[in-house]
């Protein structure tokens, strides 16, 4: 599996504090990797949006379509540009907006960091080792999903029964989808109180 010891990983949160280690979490699942699938990847950078300075806080990205602000986002994968090898970026701090308590669980926590880790690798299969003509943002999942799902069986192989009931619980109550939901909604009500202006509510 892979080799990812030859991958360095850089912590840069300036004043956030990841809740848990981050760093060896993500050292585990680049070990779940095939090898052929690291390759091309330089590096992977944790960070946290208030570490973003200058042209990284303001850079716009594109997803299905449409531009999105580089610093709001969970994970960026950087392709591979001139003599600089492609890169991948998580934003710790937007991964996990909330820590509640089921995020003591290394199941949950890995779970919702793998979420987004496992989508950026697929990016790069995508663009380095399978090229198809779909959709990126499918094909980045459909990648998670296989990646992904490999390394939640090697690393929690003796919560086989559990995985059962959840995969079946989350085919038919569409579980992750609507974490998922709760989580942009939460972070778009955060983002219309940042930008709305402060008002004086004295009388």
């Amino acid at each position: 599996m892979g080799n990812d010891s030859n991958i360095p990983i850089y912590e840069q949160y300036e004043s956030y504090q990841p809740p848990f280690d981050v760093k060896r979490a993500i050292h585990r699942m680049l070990g779940s990797v095939p090898d052929k699938y690291l390759v091309g990847i330089g590096s992977i950078v944790l960070t946290s949006e208030s570490a973003l300075t200058g042209k990284r806080a303001r850079r716009l990205t594109w997803s299905r379509g449409r531009k999105v602000s580089a610093a709001k986002a969970r994970g960026l994968y950087h392709p591979a540009w001139g003599s600089n090898p492609a890169w991948i970026e998580l934003h710790i701090d937007s991964i996990f907006t909330k820590y509640p308590f089921w995020f003591r669980f290394p199941l949950i926590r890995e779970m919702q960091l793998g979420d987004v880790f496992f989508h950026e690798l697929g990016h790069h299969i995508h663009a380095r080792h399978q090229p198809e003509f779909k959709e990126k943002e499918d094909v980045a999942e459909a990648w998670k999903r296989k990646t992904g799902s490999s390394y939640m069986w090697r690393r929690f192989w003796y919560l086989t029964p559990l995985f059962g009931v959840l995969k079946w619980a989350d085919r038919v109550f569409d579980i992750r989808g609507r974490l998922k939901s709760r989580v942009r909604a939460k972070a778009a009500h955060d983002e219309a109180i940042r930008r709305s202006p402060t008002r004086n509510t004295k009388a």
